[in-house]
């Protein structure tokens, strides 16, 4: 959904003066695109890494066994979908909660 068509389809009111707009042309018009997405799955990749080493910590504690992890966040992200950036849009990108 990341093309001009879907831009030019939302509402009128999206398409004046729209920060999600100015802000998706900072992260994800080429080439900054690219940089932008690797630098999200080398910061998902470090979570994962140190979920990683949290749940051997407890292993070689003993403790894994008796111990509930749980991980939340908060709303989702637009990450260029519907030419848009951030969170503030009622579409599902933006609105789900990872559990």
């Amino acid at each position: 959904t990341n093309t001009e068509s879907h831009w030019k389809g939302l509402p009128y009111f999206f398409r004046h003066n729209n920060e999600g707009r100015n802000r998706y042309r900072n992260r994800f018009d080429p080439p900054s695109y690219q940089e932008n997405i690797r630098e999200l799955y080398r910061m998902a990749t470090q979570v994962d890494h140190a979920v990683g080493e949290i749940i051997q910590t407890l292993k070689d504690q003993g403790v894994y066994n008796k111990t509930l992890l749980m991980f939340t966040t908060d709303n989702g992200n637009m990450h260029g979908e519907h030419g848009l950036a951030e969170k503030w849009y009622p579409y599902e990108e933006s609105i789900r909660v990872p559990l």
